[in-house]
């Protein structure tokens, strides 16, 4: 239930709503000038070939073949990749968990030992069989 405060609406996570009761910056209505005919941030759509698409038709941040800021040096999504965001994994574990309502009791300090534990032994059989 969205709350007053100072006159403005605000969600639970005190983002400002608008008057359709939808976070505001992300209301099309309001915000028609920022959304394209197909229901998308104009800079982010494929189909109208916004700013931030790149040649191969992916997000320029998020494209491998444009080397964009996202990609780590392990030639992943920096957010998904055990190297270089190993808590990353943590996170999607639990949220993966908390969806099918499963209960996900691991503490964090243990799985990012298992990870780091994981990474070792992909670096000797990597060294290993190279």
């Amino acid at each position: 239930m969205p709350t007053k405060i100072f006159g403005v609406k605000r969600s639970k996570s005190g983002l400002i709503l608008c008057e359709h009761n939808i976070i505001k910056y992300s209301c099309k209505v309001c915000n028609s000038k920022i959304f394209c005919k197909h229901g998308v941030i104009k800079r982010q759509c494929v189909p109208c070939k916004g700013a931030a698409i790149c040649e191969h038709g992916r997000l320029k941040y998020q494209c491998r073949g444009c080397h964009g800021g996202s990609i780590c040096l392990h030639d992943k999504l920096r957010s998904k990749c055990a190297d270089c965001y190993p808590m990353g994994i943590y996170k999607d574990y639990k949220n993966g968990a908390k969806k099918r309502n499963h209960v996900f009791e691991l503490p964090s300090k243990t799985m990012k030992n298992f990870l780091n534990l994981l990474v070792f032994i992909a670096g000797r059989i990597h060294y290993e069989t190279a």
